[in-house]
Order: structure tokens, then sequence, then C-alpha cells
């Protein structure tokens, strides 16, 4: 039992340690973090045994988690509710699947989509995955703009901001298209005027993991029904695509952490669809530079991506030392996209 609770505490801390390894460089043992959860459940599994077998060793595991708080409160968060301050301001980052995509009704999902949208009375809106038309998507254009929002698009991303816009730009970075060619991952900056101070604020949709329908189907059904075969065969097809796309994030995270740091001393706020967990190269690489709202005052593990059997929180909002935020949560009572909104409250120190 001591050997093999020493292998799992090897296991989580090495976890932990893929973060520091560049993706592009080290790509399957960057997946590590994924395992995360897993080690962690074995580790505290043996809390119990010990206790049973002998329990002088059961700080064993509990004096494992000691080097690895800070992942640990990344993944699952603890904070208790403050009432915001007046003068903040309340963001809204959210994947919407295409206005709803995720929907069976699809006109019924663009409705809902947009009535969320609207009734969340944002300051700053910031949708990932965006791209769509047809009336219904129009009249919420026009409706918004009734609303005092401006609104500016690139990719498959859009900001809709109460704010002016001063000025605004892409980041450069590599990206795989999709199969018809396009590029819908992509990060724009904008400089928005909030109450007298200037905020550069990013929207972002990092490398997508191309897991077409098929191989998310087949993975699925194997929870149902286990069948080796077919578990081996749909495991290494996802693994051949994290570990593709996961190396190019790792180069879009850099983009991130060296843009940050141009900028740094302003009020700074990143946000979108980051494609990775909290105990990842490509978050822990950004939030080296910047913090995570969701990690200052979320709750729990606040999964994010809701298609059942891919339990991670991979939409997160960081933001510069100078800004606090408040009751950042994840709304999962809005179900039209494959993602949940991500909600926090802002204020400027």
């Amino acid at each position: 039992m001591l050997i093999l609770n020493c292998i799992g505490i090897l296991m989580l801390w090495m976890s932990c340690a893929s973060t520091w390894l560049h993706p592009a460089s080290f790509p399957r043992l960057a997946l590590l973090g994924l395992l995360f959860p897993v080690f962690m459940c074995i580790n505290l599994a043996f809390i119990p045994l010990w206790l049973v077998v002998n329990y002088r060793r059961a700080w064993i595991p509990l004096a494992a988690l000691l080097p690895i708080a800070m992942y640990i409160l990344d993944y699952c968060p603890i904070s208790i509710e403050h009432d915001v301050p007046k003068k903040a301001i309340k963001v809204l980052s959210w994947n919407t699947s295409h206005f709803g995509g995720n929907y069976e009704d699809k006109e019924e999902g663009k409705r809902l989509t947009i009535d969320y949208i609207i009734n969340s009375d944002a300051d700053i809106i910031c949708l990932q995955e965006s791209v769509g038309g047809g009336e219904v998507i129009d009249s919420f254009y026009t409706e918004m703009e009734k609303r005092g929002y401006k609104r500016d698009s690139y990719r498959s991303t859009q900001l809709l901001s109460r704010f002016d816009i001063l000025d605004l730009d892409s980041i450069d970075y590599e990206t795989q298209g999709d199969a018809n060619g396009a590029k819908g991952n992509g990060s724009k900056w904008y400089r928005l005027k909030v109450d007298g101070r200037e905020l550069v604020l990013v929207n972002n949709h990092l490398e997508s993991n191309h897991l077409v329908d098929s191989i998310k189907q087949k993975y699925v059904s194997n929870l149902d029904n286990p069948e080796y075969d077919g578990m081996k065969e749909s495991g290494r097809a996802i693994g051949r695509n994290l570990t593709s796309s996961t190396s190019r994030r790792g180069g879009q995270a850099d983009s991130l952490a060296c843009f940050a740091q141009r900028h740094e001393g302003e009020y700074i706020v990143m946000c979108g669809d980051f494609n990775d967990t909290p105990i990842s190269y490509t978050y822990q690489r950004v939030n080296r530079e910047l913090k995570s709202a969701f990690r200052q005052s979320g709750k729990g593990i606040g999964l994010s991506y809701n298609k059942r059997g891919f339990w991670v929180r991979i939409d997160h909002l960081f933001m510069s030392s100078n800004i606090s935020s408040y009751n950042t949560y994840i709304d999962n009572t809005i179900t039209t996209s494959d993602h949940y909104p991500l909600v926090s409250w802002l204020d400027f120190e």
C-alpha cells in the first residue's frame, strides 16, 4: 500500500509539473494534466484506507497535497461571496456554438441564446463561435445597437461593449483551419474607455481540439458499453487530436503571455474559450502573467463544457493585478450551446 500510495503521489505531482513543459517539445507529457482529477481521487482514496489499515500513515496522502495546493485551488477554488461594488462592470464570456447550435431546434436555440445575452445586461460581452446570420441574428444586432452596444467581430469571435472602442487589432499566431479551410480560432484585442480608464480587453478562441462527431459519439458509447477494442480505438483517435492541438495552443498561450508583458501596468482582461483545463500549460502560462477571475472569486470545479464524458472547465477569464473579480460563476442554466457562459463582475482598484 505504501508503494502504491507513493506511485499515486508521484503521478499527481507529475501531472502538475507537466504544466511547465511546452507542448510543442513534450506533446504527450503535456497531456498528463488532463489526468489530474484521476490522480487526485486515487490519492484521496488512500486516506480512509490508511485509517483502517494503519492510521499512523494517514498523513502521507494529506502531506502530498501541500506542495500542489495552488494547483488544487486553480482546479477547484474556494471563495466567499461578497457584495459587488457599485462601479464594478459585468463581463459575460460565452462560446455560443454558433448561436445555439447545440439545441435540437436550431431556430429555438437561436432565440433562447439571444434572449439570454440580452437579459444578461452585461457591460462587456465576449462571444466565441458566434458566426451566424438570418433575420433573427440581424434583429439581435439591431436591438443591441439600440441599447448602446458597440460591436466588432473577428473570425468566430465577437465583442459587444457598452464602452467606446478606442483601438483594436488581432494577435497573430499559428492556427489550423477547419475541414473547410476556414480559421475559426483567433484572438483580438481592444482598447476600451471604461469610466475614465483605458481597459485592454482580449477576446480569445484558442485552438480547437478538432474532435469530429464520430469520434465523440464512439467515446460516449464506450462509457455506456465499455469494450476494450472500442475504447482503445477511440482513445488513440482522441489522443492524436489532443496532442497536435495542445501543441498549437502552447504557442498561442506564449503569444498571449507576451502580449500581457508588453502591456504590463495597464488594466488587462483576457477571456474566452481557451480549450484547456486549469492544469495545463496554456492556462498556467497565461496565469503566470495575469490572474484568474474564477480562481479569485469562483467556487467549485465550475465545469464549462457540457458534453457528456468531457467534464472540464475550458472557458476562463484572466485579469491584471490591478483588477478584482467578484462572484464569478459558470451559468449552467442555459444549455443551447455545448459551453456554459462565464460571468464575472470586475472592479478597478
